[in-house]
């Protein structure tokens, strides 16, 4: 795999040594995407690297000296300088928010003036209307409503008023249809009392802008060069609760093609999304069945979005390129969805992620080796918990010695994030090398079930922030209790040498890069 900048050490060096053979041969490696990260997280960043160097495509992005950690891209002049330099070597990915406020957390804070945001709107369009024949697929976001925040990022504004800034914008919607009353009435005026009025005002601010970046950014899907733009969801933005801003973005696309222009539940997943999209684009068109397991309870309802599993999976195939097949035995791709038993999602850390498998992980470990040994690729979307995966389901795969033969396996961050990730990796694992695939599985399974689900919950109490532990010690021990964990739930993917690093200093999420082929 070629790469245009200088990764971090552990990064590149786990790209130099998995070298491989090319996607459909050799029409991938002639394939160039430039590509402009949200963020250099790894849900923005790795995922992406890892699934092209798995297919010999040629990825280019900024120079890595560009980024800032959380505070993203600030370089706008340097940014728009090497997009322009290499305008002409392949079609972009771009997420619009590095090019316009330097990333996602700028895109909430920024006090950029208006006319400079137009300014900066309008050199991405011209710089896409230049070569019409290599497209921009742009992605923005609308600002998210968390229920609350940990950590570093805009910690003073999250940590003291989420809650209360969440609850008022489900309060808001209800009133805007008339039923607010009772309970919700009272709650109402108590938090109008609590929010200091400059809090409101600032949280208005904000909704503004980032609704008026939005619409802006929509606008551009019928330009010459534009060959897709969307919206992102972040976390719990719902058309319930903000009913005028999804009003006003219905206008502008209602009448478009959702392959051209969408809003789309989930943010961290849009660049993948994107790559993919491109990459299929002169493939025949790839089918893929949903399958959801039959629960007895209420419809699933993810903790952090506001759309359900089979309503994000839909929007998500369309962005993507795929179509969704009702008969698994047509398909190229069974996509399965293990969704919450209750109804509900909980964190994957809590004490309700059981170890074991119950009836219902059996049964659905029993369907999908099935489905294998039927000769169907399977992809696993695991959102039954929120922030890693279901230990039953994993823990009845394992047994079976399924989780080396799944296409793809995505647990963390929210169900959207996870359903957006495992149907593009599994839509494009037929086109990799079993030993990248399964290299790209074992970082997963690592690092979702691992750690999100197992590790975090013991080392974040003495970590970054509690601040108990030195980061270089806190990485040793995370490190030890993952290779524990490696050697025994991972054991049939072989030894894997790896290194485990948390960039931006918070323990929510790590990167994991290795050294050699997962079960070579």
């Amino acid at each position: 795999m070629k790469i245009a900048w200088k990764a971090p050490l552990g990064l590149l060096a786990a790209l130099v040594v998995w070298g491989g053979i090319a996607f459909g041969q050799a029409d991938a490696a002639s394939r160039t995407v430039l590509y402009l990260p949200l963020d250099d997280r790894p849900y923005s960043l790795d995922r992406v690297l890892e699934v092209a160097e798995s297919l010999d495509a040629r990825l280019l992005l900024p120079p890595y000296s560009f980024f800032r950690g959380r505070d993203g891209i600030p370089d706008f002049e340097g940014l728009y300088g090497w997009l322009a330099a290499h305008r002409q070597e392949g079609p972009a990915v771009i997420a619009a928010d590095a090019f316009l406020f330097g990333g996602l957390v700028s895109s909430r804070t920024h006090d950029l003036g208006e006319e400079e945001t137009i300014r900066r709107l309008e050199a991405l369009r011209d710089l896409a209307s230049s070569l019409p024949g290599k497209p921009f697929s742009l992605f923005g976001t609308l600002l998210r409503l968390p229920r609350q925040s940990e950590g570093i990022l805009d910690a003073g504004y999250n940590a003291k008023w989420a809650p209360h800034l969440f609850q008022l914008a489900r309060l808001e919607s209800a009133a805007s249809r008339g039923v607010l009353e009772g309970d919700d009435l009272a709650a109402s005026e108590r938090l109008l009392k609590a929010v200091p009025p400059e809090v409101l005002r600032e949280w208005a601010n904000r909704r503004n802008r980032s609704l008026r970046a939005a619409l802006r950014l929509l606008r551009l899907y019928s330009h010459e060069g534009i060959g897709f733009v969307g919206i992102g969801l972040d976390d719990n933005v719902s058309p319930t609760w903000l009913e005028q801003e999804f009003q006003s973005m219905e206008r502008i696309i209602a009448d478009v093609p959702t392959a051209r222009a969408a809003v789309v539940p989930g943010v961290d997943q849009l660049g993948l999304l994107l790559f993919g999209k491109i990459l299929l684009e002169d493939k025949e068109t790839q089918k893929v069945h949903p399958f959801f397991p039959v629960r007895p309870g209420p419809a699933a309802n993810p903790t952090y979005s506001g759309f359900t599993p089979r309503q994000s999976l839909e929007i998500q195939s369309e962005v993507l390129g795929v179509s969704l097949a009702e008969n698994p035995w047509e398909a190229d791709l069974v996509l399965v969805v293990n969704t919450p038993a209750q109804g509900w999602t909980r964190e994957a850390s809590s004490s309700s992620n059981r170890p074991l498998p119950d009836a219902e992980d059996e049964a659905l470990a029993e369907k999908i080796g099935s489905f294998l040994e039927a000769g169907k690729p399977v992809a696993l979307a695991d959102v039954a918990f929120d922030n890693g995966a279901d230990n039953g389901l994993m823990e009845a795969l394992r047994r079976r010695g399924l989780l080396g033969r799944l296409a793809a396996y995505s647990g963390g961050n929210t169900s959207d994030n996870a359903i957006g990730l495992a149907l593009v990796t599994g839509t494009l694992a037929r086109w990799m090398p079993a030993s990248r695939r399964k290299r790209i599985l074992f970082t997963r399974l690592l690092d979702e079930w691992g750690y999100q689900a197992n590790v975090r919950a013991a080392v974040i109490p003495r970590g970054a922030f509690g601040g108990q532990v030195s980061p270089a010690r806190l990485e040793k021990e995370i490190y030890e209790k993952l290779a524990a964990f490696s050697g025994s739930a991972l054991a049939e993917f072989g030894t894997v040498d790896f290194e485990v690093s948390y960039p931006w200093g918070r323990l929510f999420e790590i990167r994991i890069t290795g050294r050699e082929n997962a079960g070579s």
